[in-house]
């Protein structure tokens, strides 16, 4: 943690002098997987974070491009020649520096011809500086397999020559290089261990699939970061395991390096040294006084990740790999465990252990070892339950331990988030009906809780159904409240007549029980559940009474309990206001340390919240961190992705979308009852859309009006589809059936009594885009002053666009009633400079791009008016003074102190000004008042 701190520090300061427009050399020395994989790529990502415009390029050490003869490919001169070639051949065509080509073309070539190397590396140097012009560079040179000093004093003295212009230059070394010391704008790291994102980018460099964040993490976790291990765990796991949806196996396969680095480090011990240090890897839980007892001697940990485990017992990794590479140091220990049994009381736990170790274990042994499984499942750590049942798995059990083991097996898979060996194991005791009523009840709520990461569908519905009816017998209240869940699963996809089947199941298996507390609660449930279903508004008050706190003494396995509380949780976020937000935040926070799966669900909910608010960048960066602690991508029926994915699109950061678009499509299961495919595309189509290519989007539309898709069907990206709309407006007309199917999803949603104000912002919008021209004015003006109201810079944003949008199709709008300004293409204008300004200051880049775009076309309309054309700005004098200090970086209120106005007077000049000279938003306007003489440069 330390040495991924430093780096952190490292990075960060270069991305702070590259925003400064200063440059840095970094060397590097860290581990390579030979030919497929360096760091050095994602140290160049973390250096150009948050530097705007920044671009990253790889330069091939190995290349021999642009030298000639039989030049060692690591000496000085010839890696010097080969990455100014290969910087001009990435540069040459970017149009940025069309004016600067040829200029670029003579310095390299001044660079191939110096006659000494300090002349070449100026030469160089100057070629760096014309190409950062255009922006910010970030070079990471990588392949270099060997370099002797002469060459690592050269690196260092390029330090000296690129701290004058906006460069990173970051040199990867062998490992082991001594690089010396750190004396800015020279950096020097020495990284021998992988984090999280690297061990990412690792394994998807070695397998070519997707790899789940907290998959990386727990990989991370127990290899420690050593290269070799992670390749061999890229090459053993199947993409099941690594996509996070099968369990990984408690103890991994790892490198020859590691056993022969653990042997070594062994070899320095006495005997009874390394009798005592194996001794302790074989307990449950290690007690060096036991050790002592048995052996004579306390363990020496030699190596790392020996000691006791102190992570968080909800938050478990497979077994460190250094503490395998103990045990499987020298001959077998069934001795050894032995003797730590005959130390050890008679039908304890531990005694028990020892003895399977030993495998001399008794079914006594093995039930005692079930029992205590369960127990660490329910209420202990999932890291001893995880090795407790990895170690019976392959033991000789009778029937009745093995259907025990297969089931807390599949409790700890859902627990874990790996949803397929989770519903596998599930159906399989279901079918089998191996189990007790109450485990077999537990097992039908383990399914319906993970089936729908692996597609709900029709048969599997009809089965669960009929186990129910058949366990109702037994327990009529947990059967229904079965069903209940069972309808919220389907509601979260969009589901229609299923829900009501399993809801008048229910209700019916409820209608002869006694009333009870617990049976209301339920009833209230089923009636929200209902009222979600058939559009009514009634009764929605009544959830946020009920969301109470977790009781303490529910454990993992209570299921039900669990479901039913993230299933009311959800209803109460999505009941209608923000009245139940300190409520729900304070349940949410009880969800932590469970377990990674309920942990997820609490993050989903939170999104879910989050997105209800309105997204800021904080809210989305503690998303990003929290995907590699949980499985988001488990969690809610796919909707914590679906919003980490709309986030991540509405920040612009495309590394994150892709990530998160992977996990919505990978494996994921398709059809009418798994709608994860349909989403990912329309998210991939507002994401086209907004860079100018709406063929997706017409392609996804189109089928989806035909079919038709039911509005409830895409709730999870109706915002998505919305935004598609704000910033094309055409499509309405132009995809056949497209109005009217929008229409319909309005009329729809406007019988649910959302509240107006934050809820139905998308609903609004759509009656702003759908209004006629005798309706938009005043449904703009609403729309408009709702938005600020509501104090999220994303609603301000997206409804002010949305009005900017519909103005624009209709020029001839009479707005003298709106304030905004003269006409309809003013008033677009001066809305869209807003929503410039909130997206800008708020890094909303995704509206940034579509302003752009929709400012341009604004703009076009009002140049293409007569009575507003004009040949030659004419300005006011007022009106040049405000222009002025707008375009130097004065806020409009500082402007009206400045000339004694208000601050609405300041607005009115600048639109004046903007339509004058034909410009859309503040940030035109000084390059327009420079190019017509009315500002000096």
């Amino acid at each position: 943690m330390y040495a991924l701190y430093q780096r952190r520090l490292f990075t960060r300061e270069i991305a702070e002098r590259l925003r400064n427009g200063r440059g840095s050399v970094v060397l590097v020395s860290a581990p390579v997987a030979a030919g497929s994989w360096s760091l050095g790529p994602r140290l160049a990502v973390e250096c150009a974070e948050r530097v705007r415009d920044a671009r990253i390029l790889e330069i091939d050490g190995t290349a021999p491009t642009g030298v000639s003869g039989p030049e060692n490919r690591n000496d000085p001169d010839a890696l010097l020649i080969s990455g100014v070639t290969q910087i001009f051949e990435h540069l040459r065509f970017e149009p940025t520096l069309d004016s600067l080509r040829d200029e670029l073309r003579q310095q390299r070539d001044a660079v191939a011809a110096a006659t000494s190397l300090s002349g070449r590396a100026v030469a160089a140097a100057r070629f760096c500086a014309t190409a950062a012009d255009a922006g910010p560079l970030v070079l990471v040179v990588v392949g270099i397999s060997e370099v002797d000093e002469r060459a690592l004093l050269q690196m260092r003295r390029l330090a000296s020559y690129v701290s004058g212009f906006p460069m990173a230059l970051l040199i990867m070394l062998p490992p082991g290089t001594a690089a010396g010391t750190t004396v800015p704008p020279l950096y020097t790291s020495s990284i021998s261990r992988l984090g999280l994102e690297d061990t990412r980018d690792l394994i998807r460099t070695e397998t070519r699939g997707y790899v789940e964040p907290v998959v990386a993490s727990w990989l991370a976790r127990a290899f420690g970061g050593r290269i070799a291990d992670i390749a061999v765990a890229a090459s053993s796991l199947s993409a099941g395991a690594l996509s996070g949806r099968e369990m990984l196996p408690y103890e991994l396969p790892f490198s020859a390096d590691t056993q022969r680095m653990v042997s070594d480090k062994l070899a320095q011990l006495k005997p009874e040294e390394v009798e005592a240090l194996v001794a302790s890897q074989l307990q449950l839980v290690q007690d060096d006084v036991v050790v002592e007892r048995v052996v004579g001697c306390r363990p020496v940990r030699v190596v790392e990740n020996l000691s006791p485990a102190t992570e968080v017992p909800a938050h478990p990794a497979p077994m460190a790999v250094t503490r395998l590479a103990v045990l499987a140091h020298g001959d077998g220990h069934r001795e050894l465990a032995r003797r730590l049994a005959e130390a050890t009381p008679q039908g304890s736990r531990e005694r028990a252990w020892y003895q399977l170790e030993a495998g001399e274990a008794q079914d006594s042994d093995l039930g005692t070892l079930v029992e205590s499984a369960r127990h660490e499942l329910s209420h202990g750590s999932l890291d001893l339950a995880w090795r407790i049942l990895a170690a019976l798995e392959p033991a000789p059990l009778n029937d009745a331990h093995r259907v025990q083991v297969t089931f807390l097996t599949a409790v700890l898979a859902l627990q874990l988030g790996c949803a397929l060996s989770a519903s596998t194991r599930f159906l399989q005791l279901i079918e089998s009906q191996a189990l007790s009523p109450a485990d077999e009840l537990l097992a039908i709520t383990g399914f319906i809780s993970v089936r729908d990461g692996e597609d709900i569908n029709a048969h599997s519905d009809r089965r669960i159904a009929a186990r129910l009816r058949h366990l109702a017998a037994e327990d009529p209240l947990s059967s229904a409240r079965c069903f209940a869940y069972m309808a919220a699963q389907e509601i979260l996809v969009g589901e229609t007549n299923s829900p009501l089947a399993h809801l008048d199941a229910a209700e019916e298996l409820l209608s002869g029980a006694q009333t009870a507390e617990e049976n209301e609660s339920l009833r209230v449930i089923l009636r929200e559940l209902r009222r979600r279903l058939n559009g009514q508004a009634d009764g929605a008050v009544r959830v946020n009474d009920f969301l109470l706190g977790v009781p303490q003494e529910m454990g993992r396995l209570d299921l039900l309990n669990w479901g039913e509380l993230v299933i009311r949780a959800y209803l109460a976020v999505t009941n209608g206001g923000q009245q139940s937000t300190a409520v729900v935040e304070s349940f949410l926070s009880q969800l932590s340390d469970v377990s990674p799966y309920l942990e997820a669900q609490a993050v989903a909910l939170r999104a879910v919240l989050d997105e209800r608010r309105g997204w800021t960048a904080q809210m989305r960066e503690r998303l990003e961190s929290e995907q590699a602690q949980v499985p988001v991508r488990s969690a809610l029926a796919g909707r914590g992705s679906v919003l980490a994915a709309q986030a991540a699109l509405l920040f612009g950061d495309t590394v994150a979308f892709g990530r998160w678009y992977n996990a919505m499509t990978i494996d994921a299961a398709g059809g009418w009852t798994a709608p994860q495919q349909l989403w990912a595309s329309i998210l991939e189509a507002s994401s086209r859309l907004v860079s100018g290519d709406s063929t997706l989007a017409s392609l996804v539309l189109g089928p989806a009006v035909s079919a038709p898709v039911p509005r409830k069907y895409l709730d999870a990206v109706w915002s998505s589809v919305v935004d598609m709309l704000i910033i094309a407006p055409d499509m309405l007309d132009r995809v056949p059936g497209l109005r009217s199917w929008v229409q319909a999803g309005l009329d729809e949603s406007s019988t649910q009594g959302a509240d107006e104000r934050v809820l139905g912002l998308d609903d609004r919008i759509l009656e702003v885009l759908l209004a006629d021209d005798v309706e938009a004015t005043g449904l703009i003006s609403r729309l408009v002053l709702d938005a600020v109201v509501s104090g999220a810079a994303i609603w301000q944003i997206r409804a002010n666009v949305a009005c900017a949008a519909r103005l624009s199709v209709s020029p001839s709008l009479s707005m003298a009633g709106l304030g905004i300004g003269e006409d309809a293409s003013s008033s677009a204008q001066v809305l869209l400079a807003r929503a410039y300004e909130l997206a800008v200051t708020n890094e909303m880049a995704y509206w940034v791009t579509a302003i752009d775009a929709l400012g341009k076309e604004t703009s076009a309309l009002v140049e293409s008016e007569p009575q507003s054309q004009v040949d030659a700005p004419a300005l006011t004098e007022m009106e040049l003074q405000v222009a002025r200090l707008a375009a130097q970086g004065w806020r409009n209120k500082d402007i009206a102190g400045e000339l004694y106005m208000a601050v609405r007077t300041v607005e009115l000049r600048l639109t004046g000004v903007y339509r004058a000279l034909g410009i859309s938003s503040r940030k035109d306007l000084a390059p327009r008042l420079v190019e017509c003489g009315l500002l000096e440069k």
